[in-house]
């Protein structure tokens, strides 16, 4: 076929589909149902429960046309490796067949960008990706070199193709994929966000640990006096101390790009981040994150979904794009994963990468907190790109059962569906989010 047989073919092809079999414009794309979970730390079986709760749980995720999660596991046999130094308290590796269970409970696509994602090295990061390209499942955040781990990862669902963009803010200082070049393979790992942290301190403040820099033998060049370093920690004056942080540039450059590739190639784009970080407390995120959200929904995403601090976050509608900042714990199956053998969660422990105001530490103790245990499902409805209807589900984990059962979500109902949506208002009111709760359900004014 030559060139102008071709290009009239194409044209006459592009003019079918626009206007239809009997010349009529077609009507615009049917709406789209994306359902988000937080983090999937699954290491039993569940394809053979019959819990009610449960199973309205696997009809909700089926019941989406795209059905996003936090894959926080390593799927990999014992055979190939070790596990590394940082999974020594809790590698989070699981067998193979978890890949099997996670499509049996609708999931689309999938992030594997997380602080576990090298707990079993090179030949964990290749056994996850290949078990979830074995079952079908789309996945983005971890690749045998820079660009894999960037690039997003596109699930073709009943409503469209939908893209994905993961990344991770909390990890281990090796974690990170490097990119290939010519001469080079590149290193395999994850799609980093790095956070550069910063001290504001009050001026007595700023002068006293000055004064304690010198005292101890620090030398202090005479820009100190705007902003110095000590021991790791970078201080600036302020008029009031605080806590400051900020994404890389680099990094969400990054990001942005990979997010303009996606818009090419999708109908709708989904940006999810890792990130324990959070701001004084356990219960809001660290300051970094809004900017971030915010500029990949400028770069061109439909949605962004965090997780990683274990807890649910707020939900903000920004440029009418939905903003969740942590979505919580879905699978919480950490007390039965290969490796664990500690009656706490280690990795809640303060870690070199994470100032101690990020984590809480009268909240290391797991089983007795509820907020660890609960989350939501929300279910968002998009027409073309547009978010037109978005109702949270309280979902939560039976803390009574025997560490051998628990840390599966059930739907929530009564009083447990009121708080786990009560937080979610409260959370969202900083934001201008308005949430109501009807019917055992969170409602988000759109």
């Amino acid at each position: 076929m030559n060139r102008r047989d071709f290009l009239a073919g194409a044209g006459a092809t592009a003019a079918f589909s626009m206007f239809g079999a009997r010349g009529v414009r077609a009507s615009a794309a049917a709406p789209i149902t994306v359902a988000a979970t937080g983090d999937c730390i699954l290491s039993r079986r569940v394809s053979h429960l019959t819990d009610p709760g449960f199973l309205r749980v696997v009809q909700l995720l089926r019941s989406a046309d795209c059905a996003y999660g936090n894959c926080e596991l390593v799927m990999a046999s014992s055979e190939p490796g070790y596990p590394t130094a940082a999974g020594a308290s809790l590698s989070v590796i699981v067998d193979p067949k978890m890949a099997d269970e996670l499509a049996w409970l609708g999931y689309d696509v999938m992030g594997t960008a997380n602080n576990h994602s090298t707990d079993y090295g090179v030949e964990g990061i290749r056994s996850t990706i290949a078990n979830l390209e074995r079952v079908g499942i789309a996945h983005a955040g971890t690749g045998l070199n820079l660009q894999q781990a960037a690039a997003p990862g596109y699930a073709d669902t009943p409503g469209g193709r939908v893209a994905l963009i993961n990344c991770a803010s909390t990890f281990a200082p090796w974690s990170p994929a490097v990119l290939a070049r010519g001469d080079f393979k590149g290193v395999p790992g994850l799609n980093p966000v790095r956070v550069e942290r910063r001290y504001q301190l009050e001026p007595a403040a700023f002068a006293g640990v000055q004064a304690a820099a010198k005292s101890l033998g620090q030398t202090l060049p005479p820009e100190a006096a705007r902003e110095f370093t000590w021991l790791g920690n970078t201080f600036v004056p302020g008029a009031t101390s605080d806590f400051l942080s900020e994404a890389s540039a680099v990094d969400v450059k990054r990001l942005a790009e990979a997010i303009q590739t996606a818009r090419r190639n999708a109908r709708l784009v989904l940006v999810s981040i890792h990130a324990h970080d959070s701001y004084r407390t356990l219960d809001a995120p660290a300051r970094f994150l809004q900017p971030l959200a915010r500029a990949c929904i400028d770069a061109g995403a439909d949605a962004f979904f965090g997780a990683g601090p274990h807890v649910t976050w707020g939900i903000e509608l920004y440029k009418r794009k939905p903003i969740c900042y942590s979505l919580g714990d879905f699978f919480f199956q950490y007390e039965t994963v290969r490796g664990y053998a500690a009656d706490t969660y280690e990795a809640f422990k303060l870690d070199p990468q994470t100032p101690d105001h990020s984590l809480a530490s009268d909240r290391i103790t797991l089983p007795h907190d509820p907020a660890l245990w609960e989350s939501v499902v929300p279910m968002m409805t998009f027409a073309g790109s547009d978010l037109q209807q978005m109702v949270l589900h309280p979902v939560a984990s039976d803390l009574s059962l025997p560490r051998f059962e628990r840390g599966t979500p059930s739907l929530a109902t009564g009083e447990t569906a009121e708080r786990i949506i009560g937080r979610m208002i409260a959370q969202s009111k900083s934001y201008g989010t308005s949430i109501s709760f009807e019917e055992g359900r969170g409602i988000v004014r759109v």
